[in-house]
């Protein structure tokens, strides 16, 4: 006898929430798409070639089918990781935060060092002005 699932039984069945997978994909380069599955570091299975962005779910679902264990991620066609299962990729990792916070400290200590150079250029220009204002007296 065969089993007939219902369409809500597919849906129920979706690992990751296909609007956040969907945004990653349409915040990344245009196709086509690559679907990947990473397990311990190595490369498994790759889903290449896939020329419509409305399909990467379905390509998703059967990765995630035929390697239940692995961490899947979509590419796109710079190689970019647009969506990343095992992190979002809008957060940032640690290495990452720690380049950003120096990077800002620098900016701001860069801004310092220009406001501080101004102040004494006009400083420096008051005091010519005033010189030339007395010298006149």
């Amino acid at each position: 006898m065969k089993h007939i699932k219902l369409f809500e039984q597919f849906i129920d069945e979706a690992t990751t929430s296909w609007s956040k997978m969907m945004k990653g994909v349409k915040g990344g380069d245009a196709g086509p798409w690559t679907v990947v599955a990473v397990e311990n570091k190595k490369v498994i299975a790759q889903d290449t070639d896939i020329k419509t962005k409305e399909a990467l779910p379905a390509h998703y679902e059967a990765m995630r089918k035929s390697h239940p264990k692995a961490k899947i991620h979509i590419e796109d066609a710079g190689g970019m990781v647009v969506f990343n299962e095992s992190e979002e990729i809008d957060e940032m990792t640690k290495a990452q935060k720690e380049r950003y916070d120096r990077t800002q400290k620098a900016a701001a200590y860069a801004k310092e060092l220009k406001d501080r150079r101004e102040k004494e250029r006009r400083d420096k220009e008051r005091t010519k002005t005033a010189q030339r204002y007395q010298s006149k007296k």
